[in-house]
């Protein structure tokens, strides 16, 4: 596997893989289930580890936090759904009902923020549209207005219990 993540990488190789893996866990597969569980428990860790520099307009955003999910493994998320939700409600309810402090996970000294629930999301209109209305208004100080609503399709929720 590190000869095609490496030397030789080719994304649709990668794409055909993870299909056919998700295949393997909708047949009841033990090996591929396995995987796709770990996937999904690696997908919610890198959320986890990123809660601590997201800004807070963000994580109080109703509904929850928008998370932008780019590329053809999330069309299985079926599959990744319950290994991303054992680490999500640990995130939640351990920290939430325990009050236990970041450092314990991640080794710094600040209690981690929470969002009031996750929204993953698949864009429907080109990154390259956002990525022009921020240039314009870096670089020309115009702001564009954009309907951020219109951009993307949820297609995952979680709510958090109120804290």
């Amino acid at each position: 596997m590190l000869g095609h993540a490496y030397m030789h990488f080719d994304k649709s190789h990668f794409a055909a893989f993870t299909l056919r893996v998700a295949r393997g866990a909708d047949n009841g597969d033990a090996f591929s289930r396995a995987l796709m569980f770990e996937t999904g428990c690696q997908m919610a860790r890198h959320i986890r580890a990123v809660l601590p520099s997201v800004s807070p307009q963000l994580l109080q955003k109703p509904g929850g936090l928008p998370i932008i999910c780019v590329g053809s493994v999330f069309l299985s998320f079926k599959q990744l759904q319950e290994g991303f939700l054992s680490i999500v409600y640990g995130l939640f309810f351990l920290i939430n009902y325990f009050t236990i402090q970041v450092y314990r996970f991640v080794k710094i000294r600040k209690t981690m923020p929470l969002p009031n629930g996750i929204r993953l999301m698949r864009l429907t209109k080109p990154a390259a549209l956002g990525a022009a209305a921020l240039a314009a208004k870096n670089c020309l100080g115009e702001e564009i207005a954009l309907d951020y609503g219109q951009n993307a399709d949820e297609f995952f929720h979680f709510h958090a219990a109120p804290r």
